[in-house]
């Protein structure tokens, strides 16, 4: 979510969605495998789900970029303003609650480490970093339930030389990001496996940076023009 250029978006004082808008994908022409297009009886009406406004807006008192909550809404991962850029872990007890002071996690390097995604289960973490000076390449961490530390750093098979963000599914086995005017997917079957090219769709809008993709793959939050 940076080379030099980067588009921090702050938990708090503001609490901030990427400033853009949601889109649907079209597939695009490609060699890449083909997804099925047939019309799904329980897919949303399109049309109303892009104008349904987001409601809700909850200050954290937390202050940094590239946040992640946990489904139940009791973890919260971001990344810090200073460089080396680190990734932090703050927790409640309830949704009620205040979040707690972050802390650092141990799985940083003395480099860049940014855009922490967290599975649905809250055990495997992935996120970009630049710490073999090639590039942001995507790292992955795990733990045995919510409540450990993240450890058993593996570097997945993706370097980027012009990284803009990126997402991955609830359940670890995709990955989303931008590449020259698409949505490319990356999947794989389990989630010690490595990442192979899957679909990519093709976007309306050429500017999109810091993608962030829905549970269910219909809907695309994202900064437009960094």
């Amino acid at each position: 979510m940076l080379h030099l250029q980067r588009s921090l978006f702050a938990i708090a004082p503001f609490v901030m969605l990427a400033a853009g808008c949601n889109v649907f994908f079209k597939e695009a022409d490609s060699d890449a495998p083909r997804v099925d297009t047939a019309p799904r009886t329980d897919a949303p009406d399109s049309n109303a789900r892009i104008n349904l406004p987001f409601v809700n807006v909850e200050n954290t008192n937390i202050v940094g970029a590239d946040s992640g909550i946990s489904p139940e809404g009791l973890e919260l991962t971001l990344v810090g303003y200073q460089q080396p850029y680190q990734i932090y872990q703050t927790t409640r007890a309830t949704r009620a609650a205040e979040f707690s002071v972050p802390q650092v996690l141990s799985i940083n390097s003395p480099q860049n480490d940014i855009e922490p995604a967290i599975t649905a289960d809250q055990r495997l973490l992935i996120f970009a970093s630049d710490r073999k000076d090639n590039g942001y390449e995507l790292f992955q961490a795990t733990r045995a339930t919510a409540r450990d530390a993240f450890a058993n750093l593996m570097a997945l098979n993706r370097t980027f030389a012009d990284f803009k963000g990126f997402d991955a599914s609830p359940d670890g086995l995709k990955v989303f990001y931008v590449d020259d005017g698409f949505l490319q997917t990356l999947t794989r079957p389990t989630i010690m496996d490595n990442f192979v090219l899957g679909p990519k769709f093709r976007l309306s809008d050429p500017s999109v940076r810091y993608p962030t993709v829905s549970f269910d793959g219909q809907e695309l939050v994202y900064s437009a023009n960094n």
